[in-house]
């Protein structure tokens, strides 16, 4: 038990959200071939480790100090401002919403393609992923032409 590393919510939230894409994609494997052995058994596991990990992080958040909860409310509040996008845990897995506004311990939701507002707890939210190819370039101007080298004639 010596020199045992203590993980944080977030870095345990961070890890759930590694192992769900990683069960996400073995799922998509399972589509095309659902008698692979090795898929089958790689989901067990990683079933297993949904499990553990969630319940890891059950643990943790349950052992926080709730003394500086005002301070935290403060930061996430203005982290969080009303109308912007984000990811929401809900089930098991990552929705796309959009904040519509909070509570005191939590910050209030409504997931693309529904009109409910629900109520998610702070870390349970995270900033929407975009590919490099989605983010916004800008306009730019075209580039410029190299310039003319040749010799005029007379």
């Amino acid at each position: 038990m010596a020199d045992e590393e203590v993980q944080t919510v977030a870095e345990i939230i961070a890890n759930l959200e590694e192992y769900q894409e990683q069960r996400d994609a073995i799922a998509e494997l399972l589509k095309f071939e659902p008698n692979n052995e090795e898929y089958v058994e790689m989901a067990k596991s990683l079933d297993e480790v949904l499990v553990m990990t969630k319940e890891l992080l059950e643990s943790t958040q349950a052992a926080e100090p709730q003394g500086s909860s005002a301070a935290q409310a403060t930061t996430w509040q203005a982290n969080w401002p009303v109308g912007s996008f984000c990811e929401a845990w809900y089930d098991d897995k990552w929705y796309e919403a959009t904040v519509h506004g909070h509570t005191e311990a939590a910050v209030l939701v409504v997931y693309t393609g529904y009109e409910e507002v629900v109520e998610v707890d702070a870390t349970q939210i995270r900033q929407t992923r975009f590919e490099e190819s989605e983010t916004y370039q800008g306009v730019g101007a075209p580039p410029r032409p190299p310039p003319c080298r040749c010799r005029r004639s007379r």
